[in-house]
């Protein structure tokens, strides 16, 4: 699954915009006062509301000019929307509802025009259609996004089609996924990505039955390659699944080990992520953080079965990055248990042993300390080991380790 790196251009500069906390559609009043050159929106007509007595849904496409500026589509009054089971409802004060409109599915693109096609029609084809599909392309080069639109006007489906100007990175593109959401529950996948035909359907009939402190619903995947060549190990079998009991209900510490965890296999409930303020933008992959603080406060839940097909990619950025002694995966995790510390304090001595661990892993491989001996010196007290508050003076001051330092031998003298 390709991971984009983000690079924020001057444009962005302005926190309040790079954060995601510029102005929203909803601010202005008419379309008179919005900012026509940073976003555009459509409605096609629906063919059910003119007569055809086929239901097609709504389409639309929003050009996110500047990464901030965020789309809450409001439905025409008089669109009428196809639902999971091919009948029609209307869009306001319709009290039939089914298991389809429980469901957005977000599709984030990044090159991804050899595989988003199928990705698409994996959704078109679900034995439940979600109420929503709402597809984010962070500036892609290729034809992805021509690609998504050409779905989008073709399908019945309600299709909203997010082009991005500059290339703002996984985790904040996810929250501007996140502030469109309006059902109750989402699912994610990056484009390589697919569903199997009952994926929504067998875990939206799960996530009913089970009580409110849930938080997930997941499943396991097959694994394929570039080429479409289904791999031989299922996703549990490359990546360990631990034992059941240690992976549902509470999982807060088992998450934190490894990422188990298909993030295209997950289904969330929408009003929990939000709660906990959604995906952390300083961290370039989502899964690993959002399973942490989600199974901080929630239970998660299993479906032991493949309901999803995880494109491993050699040449994509995530597949590059994850190399655990890439520095930016060791800051990235360094992050990630920071944020994890004080969730639940009982467990605060084994986050707080890892970290120092990580630290310890980062400072012998030489990498710069940077923010990381602040760090290292809160931790140093709570680790046990006597010699850990001199490491971390020499951490701070920049000092190598001793298993890095080689004697050199003395020139002759005269």
């Amino acid at each position: 699954m390709s991971v984009p790196h983000a690079r924020t251009p001057p444009e962005l500069s302005d926190p309040r915009i790079r954060d995601g906390w510029g102005p929203r559609r909803d601010d202005f009043v008419g379309d008179e006062d919005r900012p026509r050159a940073l976003l555009r929106a459509h409605t096609v007509g629906c063919a059910h509301a003119r007569g055809s007595g086929r239901p097609t849904g709504r389409v639309r496409t929003h050009d996110c000019r500047r990464e901030g500026w965020r789309s809450r589509p409001r439905p025409h009054p008089d669109v009428v929307e196809r639902d999971a089971h091919t009948r029609c409802r209307e869009t306001r004060g319709g009290a039939d509802v089914t298991l389809g409109d429980l469901v957005t599915v977000i599709v984030v693109s990044y090159n991804h025009e050899d595989y988003i096609s199928q990705c698409l029609e994996s959704i078109e084809s679900q034995t439940v259609r979600p109420h929503r599909v709402i597809v984010l392309d962070d500036r892609s080069s290729d034809s992805s996004v021509r690609m998504a639109e050409q779905f989008a006007e073709s399908s019945d489906l309600s299709v909203t089609v997010v082009p991005h100007r500059f290339n703002v990175g996984l985790c904040r593109t996810l929250n501007e996924a996140l502030d469109m959401v309006e059902t109750k529950y989402y699912a994610y996948l990056s484009a390589d990505d697919y569903m199997m035909p009952t994926r929504l359907e067998r875990q939206l009939e799960l996530f009913e039955s089970l009580p409110d402190d849930h938080a997930v619903v997941y499943c396991d995947a097959w694994r394929e390659d570039g080429n479409g060549e289904r791999l031989p190990e299922r996703f549990s079998e490359s990546y360990g699944w631990p034992p059941r009991a240690d992976r549902v209900g509470d999982v807060f510490l088992t998450v934190l080990e490894s990422p188990w965890i298909p993030a295209p296999s997950a289904m969330v409930r929408t009003d929990y992520v939000k709660r906990i303020g959604g995906y952390d933008p300083q961290i370039f992959f989502e899964d690993l953080d959002m399973w942490a603080r989600l199974g901080a406060r929630w239970k998660f839940e299993s479906i032991d079965e493949p309901l999803v097909v995880f494109r491993e990619l050699e040449s994509s950025l995530g597949h590059q990055e994850f190399e655990s002694g890439n520095p930016r995966f060791l800051d990235a995790l360094t992050r990630v248990l920071l944020n994890a510390e004080g969730l639940r304090p009982e467990h605060d001595a084994r986050i707080r042993a890892r970290l120092w661990e990580l630290l310890m892993r980062s400072w012998k491989a030489g990498m710069p300390m940077r923010g990381r001996a602040a760090v290292a010196k809160r931790l140093a007290p709570h680790t046990g080991y006597r010699t850990s508050p001199l490491y971390a003076a020499m951490m701070g001051v920049g000092l190598p380790h001793p298993s890095r330092v080689t004697s050199r031998p003395r020139k002759p003298r005269g």
